[in-house]
């Protein structure tokens, strides 16, 4: 029961159009921050190159935490949306586990997150390749560079947050509550970036 549940949020997910904007959205993110000079942390000059391993895991750790509002639009949503549109009577009258209902939904808005974020090393690997990117300022791609941060930073991200929101949107059938959360993570983030610039310029 746990396959058909997960495989059932995917599909669902997969139908949706929202999924394939967010992949857009991180996809040209990425594309432009190596394709072109003034835009992401190519913009900032000096040496290091802009698909270097240092750059590619400063884009990919900081867009996974931009993307915490739409991790919020997908985990928040997965157990909100059966009592918005109620039809959580069909699975709480049908002989379903908790926690095959709970962690299929899980597991499936889980999988989706990562296909959304995944635009970001196809971004980074296609925008290399432009004609117009500075190759002065690139280096021979490597793929293990790119899945590397993947895996460091967008995964761990994307689960720890998504349990989160999974567990807030559980608990309080609100969705308004879910996205309030991802503005608060977003918002410590920010203060976070702050506190720790002051504290490097003292």
């Amino acid at each position: 029961m746990l396959w058909h549940i997960t495989t059932f949020e995917i599909s669902y997910r997969l139908r949706r159009m929202s999924t394939y904007v967010y992949f857009a959205i991180w996809f040209f993110m990425a594309f432009f921050s190596v394709s072109v000079r003034q835009f992401g942390p190519g913009s900032f000059g000096g040496k290091v190159f802009v698909n270097s391993p240092f750059t590619i895991a400063t884009v990919l750790s900081t867009l996974s935490i931009f993307g915490l509002v739409v991790m919020a639009a997908i985990f928040g949503t997965a157990i909100y949306r059966d009592f918005e549109q109620e039809t959580y009577q069909t699975f709480f009258t049908t002989p379903i586990k908790k926690r095959h209902y709970l962690g299929g939904r899980f597991i499936g808005s889980f999988l989706v997150t990562l296909l959304t974020f995944s635009g970001l090393v196809f971004g980074l690997i296609v925008g290399a390749q432009m004609p117009w990117a500075d190759q002065a300022r690139l280096m021979p791609v490597d793929l293990w560079f790119h899945i590397q941060p993947f895996l460091l930073f967008v995964v761990v991200n994307s689960f720890v947050a998504g349990a989160l929101f999974f567990t807030v949107g559980a608990l309080t059938r609100n969705i308004v509550a879910v996205y309030l959360q991802g503005v608060a993570m977003f918002s410590l983030y920010l203060l976070l970036i702050v506190l720790t610039t002051i504290a490097r310029t003292r």
